[in-house]
Formats: C-alpha cells, structure tokens, sequence
C-alpha cells in the first residue's frame, strides 16, 4: 500500500483566554499529538499494514463559527479521513458531520444533536440532558432515598 492515512487535528486558539488567565493553557495540541504520532513511528508502531498517519491541524477561536467551518473545510480539502474535534468545535463538527467524515469530538452535544449527525459524531462526554433523564430515571426506579444514600449524599 504505502499511502498515507490523514487525520485532522482541530486546534482551539485558546491565546484570548490565557491572556485573561494562564490556566486556561493546553500547551500546543499540534506540537503534542505529533509527538505521540513520532514516538509510536521510533517504535515501530508506525506504519501500520504499510499505511503512515499525516497529521492536519487546524486552529480556531472557540468563539468565531467561521473560522470552525473553516477549519473543518480544511480538513476535508486535505483529504482527512477522520478528525479529532477540539475545545468548543460542536459547529466544525456538525459541519464534518455532514459532510460524511467522522469526527470524535471531546465536548458533549445534546442527544437530539448526536442523532442528527449519526453516524458520523462521537462524542468523549455524556450529554448534560441525558446525565439529568439517567438521574431522575435512576431516582425513579429505586427511589430518591436510596438513589441519595447510594450516592452518599
């Protein structure tokens, strides 16, 4: 084979929130997920069945759409294969999701949103509106004084 896999790497620009406050820092994503990628290439790991990882990073601000979508777009004219969604990227990967390319996004979505956008969208979080149906679900089921004492509350 000898091609080349390409995964899309969404990177928030994060720059207008540190300037608030330091510990909103993530360090550089690209910088790290590249040294992850190198180090399982020194160990062999890489290529797998002939096929090396080409890495695309993007960067948005997590408050600018535009610039989401357009790194999204960036990763589809780069022939990404999937995309790790970053901080705040919901409206870059909805726009992926549509376009038929998977994405594992680390923030949550509601469930009405998941299901739009299945199967292409994973998501790392549990929706807030699923966690609150799970709890009031559980508490129906066996009962707030036990679901409190199970919870230790």
């Amino acid at each position: 084979m000898g091609q080349e896999l390409t995964i899309g790497v969404a990177v928030p620009d994060l720059s207008e929130y540190t300037a608030l406050d330091p510990c909103w820092g993530i360090g550089d994503p690209a910088a790290q997920v590249a040294a992850a990628v190198e180090r399982h290439r020194r160990a062999g790991a890489l290529p797998v069945h002939g096929r090396d990882l080409r890495l695309v990073c993007a960067s948005y601000r997590s408050n600018q759409e535009a610039e989401k979508v357009a790194a999204a777009r960036r990763f589809v004219e780069e022939g990404a294969f999937a995309v790790l969604g970053g901080r705040d990227f919901t409206e870059g990967a909805l726009w992926l999701a549509a376009s038929g390319v998977p994405v594992i996004d680390v923030n949550a979505v509601p469930a009405a949103v998941l299901d739009d956008a299945a199967p292409w969208l994973f998501t790392l979080r549990a929706a807030q509106d699923v966690l609150y149906r799970s709890f009031v679900g559980c508490a129906a089921r066996i009962g707030d004084d036990e679901l409190v004492e199970s919870l230790g509350i």
